[in-house]
């Protein structure tokens, strides 16, 4: 499941969710997280867990604005549960961003996975982000006056200057 916050153009975000549905495999419809009831994220799959994918703005200390515990206290109030989802990806810049020395102690997506990891209802869930910078090639092209966006290409932009594809830049956070 793919949800975003949808603070920029649509088109242009909406050209971004469709890239990552592609990468991630999956088939349905993304949805504005403002827009979700206070169950959209419950529910339970046993069987195959899914993928909550989170698509926004971010940096190093918040993601779309908001700190940690926000954005998880959020997705609590929407139902998050480990009985349906087995590992969130926060598609955000910098959330995860990480340095060839260890210097970065601590970054928002380690704050959010010891939110995910504390909590009795998420504790299992899997906690996944960009060691760098989401980066996205978009094209545009003119349809008459409507103009489409496209994206081309989506990777990590890392610190060290090395650019990564999606799977090898998406890390497993640790505590």
């Amino acid at each position: 499941m793919i949800i975003y916050y949808g603070e920029e153009d649509g088109l242009m975000r909406a050209a971004k969710v469709e890239a990552l549905k592609e990468h991630f495999g999956e088939s349905g419809i993304a949805k504005e997280i403002r827009a979700l009831g206070s169950d959209s994220l419950s529910g339970s799959n046993e069987k195959d867990k899914e993928k909550l994918i989170i698509n926004a703005h971010g940096n190093r200390d918040a993601f779309n604005g908001k700190a940690a515990a926000e954005l998880f206290n959020e997705l609590v109030s929407k139902g998050l549960t480990n009985k349906r989802f087995g590992a969130i990806y926060l598609m955000a810049c910098n959330v995860g961003e990480q340095a060839q020395d260890n210097s970065i102690l601590q970054n928002f997506a380690k704050d959010f996975n010891r939110q995910v990891r504390t909590h009795p209802n998420t504790k299992e869930i899997k906690v996944y982000a960009p060691r760098g910078i989401l980066s996205y090639v978009i094209d545009t092209e003119q349809a008459g006056n409507l103009t489409k966006w496209k994206v081309r290409r989506v990777f990590i932009a890392g610190n060290d200057g090395m650019e990564y594809s999606l799977k090898e830049g998406l890390l497993l956070v640790m505590m």
